[in-house]
């Protein structure tokens, strides 16, 4: 026959005692859970890494002058080389003589006759002036001389042919003043235009190749690589100055295909090096999506581990002193 067990058995006091430990254990086990969550994750290791620019002439020729050594600090804007710019500036004179030239031509279309030239028709005019009054003055007489019949009728008539043909001079020395005074034809114009434009834009051509002979740096950074001296011939498109800016300086690691589910771009990512004060920092800017190396056997759940992905972190303004390319670099990235 059974019988219940009483508040104050021990079998009861047993169980008490289980329901606690088992709920400490579950409290551990959650502490122990966040403090992993909260945790950073494991201590890898990277090395920092730079973007280059490398920095070439347009056109080739021979480096005149270096402004800069290995290691020199330059600001944005600052001359870095400079090549041969003989032809370059005789071809540059002599379009700016065209180009003066085409412009005066113009202008000369422009502004009609010169001064000494109106003069000219201007006395021309005077003189059929002139030359009009007096044939008028004895047309006069010879048609009162005309009505006594003094003189013959052929004599009025030639002192009214007189007239006409003074008139008609007269006419045609106005008109010729008067052109004087008129620019060219518009078509003319339009030609001498287009000449100017053209030596305009050639001109414009051999000062930019002028301005080409000389490199200056886009961006602030220090120069880390000389390709070429003076007294060297460079061709086009050949570096020779490397410049590397601080905003392009990155730290590089590779991590397994495992971890890729613990990284976000824009995660932060705590920095450390040799020689390096503490507290340097940065964050993730790049998570490659292609492997890095893929091992020369058929994809398995074995050779998963084989698989690396490149991860680039940029570092904050404050931590791009001491990173130099090449140096290795811990990172610690905190949890997402």
């Amino acid at each position: 026959m059974n019988h219940p067990v009483s508040p104050s058995s021990p079998l009861k006091l047993l169980f008490r005692a289980l329901l606690l430990a088992g709920g400490l254990a579950g409290a551990f086990f959650l502490q122990r859970t966040l403090v992993q969550t909260l945790a950073p994750l494991p201590l890898r290791t990277g090395y920092s890494e730079g973007d280059f620019l490398h920095l070439a002439p347009t056109t080739g020729g021979m480096v005149t002058t270096l402004m800069v050594e290995r290691g020199t600090p330059v600001t944005a804007g600052a001359l870095l080389f400079a090549l041969d710019a003989t032809a370059e500036k005789a071809a540059l004179r002599e379009a700016e003589g065209r180009l003066a030239q085409a412009e005066a031509t113009l202008a000369d279309l422009r502004s009609g006759k010169r001064a000494e030239e109106l003069a000219v028709l201007r006395a021309q005019q005077e003189q059929a002036q002139a030359q009009l009054t007096l044939s008028q003055a004895q047309k006069q007489r010879v048609e009162r001389l005309a009505v006594t019949q003094v003189v013959a009728p052929e004599q009025v008539d030639q002192a009214r042919s007189a007239v006409a043909r003074d008139e008609a001079l007269l006419a045609e020395r106005e008109a010729a003043y008067a052109v004087g005074l008129l620019a060219a034809r518009p078509q003319a114009l339009a030609a001498a235009q287009a000449v100017v434009l053209t030596a305009r834009a050639q001109q414009e051509k051999a000062a930019w190749n002028l301005a080409e002979r000389q490199v200056f740096a886009p961006v602030a950074g220090t120069v880390t690589e000389i390709f070429y001296r003076p007294g060297e011939t460079v061709t086009a498109g050949r570096p020779v100055v490397e410049l590397l800016p601080p905003e392009n300086r990155h730290v590089r690691l590779f991590v397994p295909e495992a971890a890729l589910g613990e990284i976000r771009l824009g995660q932060r990512a705590t920095l450390g090096c040799s020689g390096c004060p503490r507290g340097l920092a940065g964050q993730v800017r790049f998570i490659a999506s292609r492997a890095e190396f893929t091992p020369p056997v058929l994809y398995s759940r074995e050779a998963r581990g084989h698989l690396v992905f490149r991860i680039d972190i940029r570092p904050d303004p404050a931590a791009v002193a001491f990173l130099h390319p090449g140096q290795p670099v811990d990172v610690s990235l905190e949890a997402p």
